[in-house]
Protein backbone atom coordinates (compact mmCIF):
# COMPACT_ATOMS: atom_id res chain seq x y z
CA UNK A 1 0.00 0.00 0.00
CA UNK A 2 2.76 2.71 1.07
CA UNK A 3 3.89 2.16 -2.84
CA UNK A 4 0.94 3.12 -3.92
CA UNK A 5 0.12 6.01 -1.31
CA UNK A 6 3.51 7.44 -2.41
CA UNK A 7 2.50 7.94 -5.89
CA UNK A 8 -0.85 9.28 -5.96
CA UNK A 9 -2.39 9.23 -2.26
CA UNK A 10 -4.04 6.82 -0.31
CA UNK A 11 -7.10 8.92 -0.84
CA UNK A 12 -7.26 9.10 -4.76
CA UNK A 13 -6.22 5.52 -5.25
CA UNK A 14 -9.82 4.42 -3.16
CA UNK A 15 -11.59 7.21 -5.11
CA UNK A 16 -10.58 5.87 -8.38
CA UNK A 17 -11.35 1.95 -7.34
CA UNK A 18 -14.90 2.74 -6.50
CA UNK A 19 -15.37 4.33 -9.86
CA UNK A 20 -14.24 1.63 -11.40
CA UNK A 21 -16.22 -1.03 -9.31
CA UNK A 22 -18.99 0.61 -9.90
CA UNK A 23 -18.40 0.89 -14.26
CA UNK A 24 -17.53 -3.32 -13.74
CA UNK A 25 -20.60 -3.85 -11.68
CA UNK A 26 -23.09 -2.28 -14.30
CA UNK A 27 -21.34 -4.23 -17.39
CA UNK A 28 -21.70 -7.13 -15.28
CA UNK A 29 -25.57 -6.98 -14.78
CA UNK A 30 -26.30 -5.30 -18.33
CA UNK A 31 -24.16 -7.77 -20.32
CA UNK A 32 -25.23 -10.93 -17.94
CA UNK A 33 -21.43 -11.67 -17.54
CA UNK A 34 -19.46 -12.97 -14.60
CA UNK A 35 -16.98 -10.60 -13.93
CA UNK A 36 -15.71 -11.14 -10.41
CA UNK A 37 -13.66 -8.37 -8.91
CA UNK A 38 -11.62 -8.73 -6.41
CA UNK A 39 -9.85 -5.10 -5.43
CA UNK A 40 -11.02 -2.42 -3.40
CA UNK A 41 -9.99 -0.17 -0.02
CA UNK A 42 -12.29 0.06 3.18
CA UNK A 43 -12.53 3.34 5.07
CA UNK A 44 -9.69 2.10 7.40
CA UNK A 45 -7.21 2.05 4.21
CA UNK A 46 -7.25 -1.84 4.36
CA UNK A 47 -7.60 -3.66 0.70
CA UNK A 48 -10.91 -5.93 0.96
CA UNK A 49 -12.39 -8.19 -1.98
CA UNK A 50 -15.25 -7.20 -3.56
CA UNK A 51 -16.84 -9.65 -5.82
CA UNK A 52 -19.55 -9.64 -8.56
CA UNK A 53 -20.88 -12.33 -10.08
CA UNK A 54 -23.72 -12.39 -12.35
CA UNK A 55 -25.49 -15.36 -14.14
CA UNK A 56 -23.65 -15.95 -17.52
CA UNK A 57 -20.67 -17.01 -17.48
CA UNK A 58 -19.72 -18.25 -20.55
CA UNK A 59 -20.36 -16.98 -24.41
CA UNK A 60 -22.45 -14.50 -24.51
CA UNK A 61 -26.15 -14.79 -24.54
CA UNK A 62 -28.26 -12.99 -27.40
CA UNK A 63 -31.39 -11.61 -25.45
CA UNK A 64 -33.39 -11.97 -28.92
CA UNK A 65 -33.34 -15.58 -28.68
CA UNK A 66 -36.39 -16.00 -25.79
CA UNK A 67 -39.07 -18.88 -26.22
CA UNK A 68 -41.75 -16.14 -26.86
CA UNK A 69 -39.79 -15.17 -30.11
CA UNK A 70 -39.50 -18.37 -31.35
CA UNK A 71 -42.27 -20.70 -33.08
CA UNK A 72 -43.15 -24.19 -31.05
CA UNK A 73 -44.67 -26.24 -33.95
CA UNK A 74 -44.74 -29.88 -35.08
CA UNK A 75 -41.23 -29.59 -36.76
CA UNK A 76 -39.71 -29.24 -33.00
CA UNK A 77 -42.78 -29.60 -30.36
CA UNK A 78 -40.72 -31.44 -28.40
CA UNK A 79 -37.73 -29.82 -28.46
CA UNK A 80 -39.54 -26.62 -27.80
CA UNK A 81 -41.53 -28.27 -24.71
CA UNK A 82 -38.23 -30.21 -23.09
CA UNK A 83 -36.30 -27.11 -23.27
CA UNK A 84 -38.65 -24.75 -21.63
CA UNK A 85 -39.22 -27.20 -18.88
CA UNK A 86 -35.60 -27.54 -18.56
CA UNK A 87 -35.65 -24.23 -18.23
CA UNK A 88 -37.83 -24.01 -15.46
CA UNK A 89 -37.21 -26.64 -13.37
CA UNK A 90 -32.68 -27.19 -13.76
CA UNK A 91 -31.88 -30.45 -13.16
CA UNK A 92 -34.92 -31.65 -12.48
CA UNK A 93 -35.87 -33.20 -15.41
CA UNK A 94 -34.69 -34.25 -18.61
CA UNK A 95 -30.67 -34.35 -17.48
CA UNK A 96 -29.10 -33.99 -19.55
CA UNK A 97 -31.31 -32.63 -22.56
CA UNK A 98 -29.66 -33.96 -26.09
CA UNK A 99 -31.01 -31.82 -29.03
CA UNK A 100 -30.08 -32.65 -32.77
CA UNK A 101 -30.79 -31.74 -35.94
CA UNK A 102 -29.46 -30.43 -38.97
CA UNK A 103 -27.63 -27.60 -39.55
CA UNK A 104 -29.68 -24.16 -39.21
CA UNK A 105 -32.53 -25.79 -37.70
CA UNK A 106 -32.64 -23.43 -34.72
CA UNK A 107 -31.09 -25.68 -31.97
CA UNK A 108 -28.70 -22.60 -31.20
CA UNK A 109 -31.64 -20.75 -30.73
CA UNK A 110 -33.31 -22.74 -28.60
CA UNK A 111 -29.87 -23.56 -26.78
CA UNK A 112 -29.52 -19.51 -26.03
CA UNK A 113 -33.89 -19.30 -24.86
CA UNK A 114 -32.99 -21.70 -22.29
CA UNK A 115 -30.35 -19.80 -20.61
CA UNK A 116 -31.68 -16.20 -21.28
CA UNK A 117 -35.28 -18.11 -19.41
CA UNK A 118 -33.14 -19.58 -16.59
CA UNK A 119 -31.59 -16.12 -16.15
CA UNK A 120 -34.91 -14.11 -16.01
CA UNK A 121 -36.69 -17.13 -13.46
CA UNK A 122 -33.82 -17.16 -11.35
CA UNK A 123 -30.72 -14.27 -11.76
CA UNK A 124 -28.88 -15.72 -9.19
CA UNK A 125 -28.11 -18.87 -10.89
CA UNK A 126 -25.06 -19.01 -13.13
CA UNK A 127 -25.09 -20.37 -16.39
CA UNK A 128 -22.74 -21.21 -18.81
CA UNK A 129 -22.89 -21.44 -22.74
CA UNK A 130 -19.98 -22.42 -24.90
CA UNK A 131 -19.48 -24.36 -28.05
CA UNK A 132 -17.37 -27.63 -28.51
CA UNK A 133 -15.02 -25.60 -30.54
CA UNK A 134 -14.47 -22.90 -27.59
CA UNK A 135 -14.72 -25.68 -25.33
CA UNK A 136 -11.75 -27.52 -26.53
CA UNK A 137 -9.86 -24.31 -27.60
CA UNK A 138 -10.25 -23.17 -23.81
CA UNK A 139 -8.80 -26.76 -22.50
CA UNK A 140 -5.66 -26.50 -24.56
CA UNK A 141 -5.36 -23.10 -23.62
CA UNK A 142 -5.35 -23.94 -19.70
CA UNK A 143 -3.23 -26.85 -20.48
CA UNK A 144 -0.44 -25.12 -22.01
CA UNK A 145 -1.14 -22.37 -19.63
CA UNK A 146 -0.71 -24.42 -16.37
CA UNK A 147 -4.38 -23.16 -15.70
CA UNK A 148 -6.55 -26.44 -15.50
CA UNK A 149 -8.02 -25.74 -11.73
CA UNK A 150 -9.35 -22.58 -12.92
CA UNK A 151 -10.36 -24.33 -16.00
CA UNK A 152 -12.33 -26.68 -13.90
CA UNK A 153 -13.77 -24.55 -11.54
CA UNK A 154 -15.59 -22.64 -14.91
CA UNK A 155 -17.18 -25.14 -16.15
CA UNK A 156 -17.85 -27.25 -12.99
CA UNK A 157 -19.16 -24.48 -10.71
CA UNK A 158 -22.05 -23.78 -12.64
CA UNK A 159 -26.01 -24.43 -12.23
CA UNK A 160 -26.88 -25.00 -16.32
CA UNK A 161 -24.13 -26.03 -18.59
CA UNK A 162 -25.40 -25.53 -22.55
CA UNK A 163 -22.76 -27.41 -24.91
CA UNK A 164 -23.65 -25.83 -28.52
CA UNK A 165 -22.32 -27.77 -31.66
CA UNK A 166 -21.02 -31.28 -29.14
CA UNK A 167 -19.62 -32.41 -32.60
CA UNK A 168 -16.77 -30.17 -32.85
CA UNK A 169 -15.54 -31.37 -29.10
CA UNK A 170 -15.89 -34.85 -29.98
CA UNK A 171 -13.53 -34.46 -32.25
CA UNK A 172 -10.34 -33.98 -29.53
CA UNK A 173 -9.96 -37.12 -27.35
CA UNK A 174 -8.55 -35.27 -24.46
CA UNK A 175 -11.67 -32.81 -24.48
CA UNK A 176 -13.84 -35.96 -24.47
CA UNK A 177 -12.01 -36.88 -21.33
CA UNK A 178 -12.16 -33.34 -19.47
CA UNK A 179 -15.89 -33.06 -20.76
CA UNK A 180 -17.18 -36.73 -19.45
CA UNK A 181 -15.70 -35.55 -16.40
CA UNK A 182 -17.37 -32.34 -15.98
CA UNK A 183 -20.60 -34.15 -17.22
CA UNK A 184 -20.25 -36.54 -14.18
CA UNK A 185 -19.62 -34.07 -11.36
CA UNK A 186 -22.58 -31.64 -12.48
CA UNK A 187 -24.96 -34.64 -13.16
CA UNK A 188 -23.79 -35.73 -9.26
CA UNK A 189 -24.75 -32.78 -8.05
CA UNK A 190 -28.19 -32.10 -10.20
CA UNK A 191 -27.06 -29.00 -12.23
CA UNK A 192 -28.43 -29.03 -15.24
CA UNK A 193 -26.93 -30.19 -18.99
CA UNK A 194 -28.26 -29.40 -22.14
CA UNK A 195 -26.58 -30.28 -25.72
CA UNK A 196 -27.12 -29.67 -28.83
CA UNK A 197 -25.33 -31.50 -32.17
CA UNK A 198 -26.25 -32.29 -35.47
CA UNK A 199 -26.60 -35.87 -35.24
CA UNK A 200 -28.01 -38.84 -32.90
CA UNK A 201 -24.77 -39.62 -30.49
CA UNK A 202 -24.01 -43.18 -31.97
CA UNK A 203 -23.83 -41.42 -34.99
CA UNK A 204 -20.64 -38.97 -34.12
CA UNK A 205 -17.47 -39.88 -35.17
CA UNK A 206 -15.27 -41.11 -32.76
CA UNK A 207 -16.97 -40.22 -29.51
CA UNK A 208 -16.32 -42.20 -26.46
CA UNK A 209 -18.89 -45.05 -25.42
CA UNK A 210 -18.83 -43.72 -21.97
CA UNK A 211 -20.33 -40.59 -22.93
CA UNK A 212 -23.07 -41.99 -25.54
CA UNK A 213 -24.06 -44.03 -22.26
CA UNK A 214 -24.31 -41.21 -20.20
CA UNK A 215 -26.56 -38.78 -22.73
CA UNK A 216 -28.93 -41.93 -23.69
CA UNK A 217 -29.53 -41.64 -20.03
CA UNK A 218 -31.24 -38.53 -20.51
CA UNK A 219 -33.83 -37.08 -23.13
CA UNK A 220 -32.47 -37.17 -27.25
CA UNK A 221 -34.95 -35.46 -29.23
CA UNK A 222 -34.69 -34.46 -33.07
CA UNK A 223 -35.66 -31.17 -34.69
CA UNK A 224 -36.91 -31.79 -38.16
CA UNK A 225 -37.35 -29.17 -40.89
CA UNK A 226 -40.58 -26.93 -40.72
CA UNK A 227 -43.13 -27.68 -43.41
CA UNK A 228 -44.53 -24.80 -45.26
CA UNK A 229 -47.14 -23.11 -42.52
CA UNK A 230 -44.30 -23.48 -40.14
CA UNK A 231 -41.43 -21.14 -42.84
CA UNK A 232 -44.45 -18.58 -42.97
CA UNK A 233 -44.83 -18.70 -39.18
CA UNK A 234 -41.04 -18.18 -38.42
CA UNK A 235 -40.94 -15.49 -41.40
CA UNK A 236 -43.79 -13.63 -39.52
CA UNK A 237 -42.00 -14.19 -36.29
CA UNK A 238 -38.43 -12.59 -37.84
CA UNK A 239 -40.55 -9.94 -39.09
CA UNK A 240 -42.32 -8.67 -35.82
CA UNK A 241 -38.66 -9.38 -34.23
CA UNK A 242 -37.76 -6.54 -36.52
CA UNK A 243 -40.57 -4.66 -36.88
CA UNK A 244 -40.82 -4.98 -40.79
CA UNK A 245 -43.57 -5.07 -42.64
CA UNK A 246 -44.11 -7.65 -45.09
CA UNK A 247 -47.38 -8.47 -46.77
CA UNK A 248 -48.13 -12.70 -47.09
CA UNK A 249 -47.75 -13.57 -50.48
CA UNK A 250 -44.31 -12.24 -50.14
CA UNK A 251 -43.57 -14.24 -47.46
CA UNK A 252 -45.67 -17.19 -48.87
CA UNK A 253 -43.00 -16.99 -51.59
CA UNK A 254 -39.99 -16.92 -49.29
CA UNK A 255 -41.30 -20.09 -47.92
CA UNK A 256 -42.31 -21.80 -51.22
CA UNK A 257 -38.96 -21.43 -52.79
CA UNK A 258 -36.67 -21.46 -49.38
CA UNK A 259 -36.81 -24.96 -47.95
CA UNK A 260 -33.39 -25.52 -46.78
CA UNK A 261 -33.68 -24.59 -42.89
CA UNK A 262 -34.91 -21.78 -40.44
CA UNK A 263 -31.14 -19.70 -40.95
CA UNK A 264 -31.61 -20.27 -44.91
CA UNK A 265 -35.20 -18.47 -44.13
CA UNK A 266 -33.43 -15.68 -41.88
CA UNK A 267 -30.76 -15.05 -44.75
CA UNK A 268 -33.93 -14.99 -47.27
CA UNK A 269 -35.68 -12.17 -45.54
CA UNK A 270 -32.72 -10.06 -45.16
CA UNK A 271 -31.77 -10.26 -48.72
CA UNK A 272 -35.28 -9.43 -49.52
CA UNK A 273 -35.20 -5.92 -47.26
CA UNK A 274 -31.42 -4.71 -48.36
CA UNK A 275 -32.86 -5.18 -52.03
CA UNK A 276 -35.68 -3.15 -50.74
CA UNK A 277 -33.64 -0.67 -49.09
CA UNK A 278 -30.92 -0.24 -51.62
CA UNK A 279 -33.58 0.12 -54.74
CA UNK A 280 -35.95 2.30 -52.83
CA UNK A 281 -38.66 0.03 -53.86
CA UNK A 282 -41.65 -1.39 -52.18
CA UNK A 283 -41.00 -4.94 -51.17
CA UNK A 284 -43.43 -7.15 -53.47
CA UNK A 285 -42.97 -10.69 -54.48
CA UNK A 286 -41.30 -9.28 -57.95
CA UNK A 287 -38.67 -7.60 -55.61
CA UNK A 288 -38.06 -10.75 -53.66
CA UNK A 289 -37.39 -12.92 -56.39
CA UNK A 290 -34.78 -10.61 -57.72
CA UNK A 291 -33.46 -10.22 -54.40
CA UNK A 292 -33.59 -14.21 -54.31
CA UNK A 293 -31.53 -14.40 -57.66
CA UNK A 294 -29.23 -17.05 -57.00
CA UNK A 295 -30.21 -18.46 -54.00
CA UNK A 296 -33.00 -20.17 -55.20
CA UNK A 297 -33.82 -22.29 -57.63
CA UNK A 298 -35.94 -21.23 -60.84
CA UNK A 299 -38.06 -24.03 -62.22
Amino acid sequence: MNGFKNVIGREKFKIDLRRYVDILKNASENAKLEIEITIGINDAGRIDLINQITGNCGLPLNPKYTFESMVDGEFNHVAYSAALEVARNLGNKFNPLYLYGNVGMGKTNLLQAIGNEALKNNPEKKVLYTTGENFTRERINAFRDDANEAFRKKYRNVDLLLMDDFHDLCLKVCSQNEFLNTFNELKEANKQIVISCNCPPREIERIDGRLISRIAAGMIVEIKEPSLEERIALLQNMCAAEHIEISTDVLDYIAQNIDSNIRGLESGLAKVVAHAELTGMNITVYLAAEALKGAIKIE
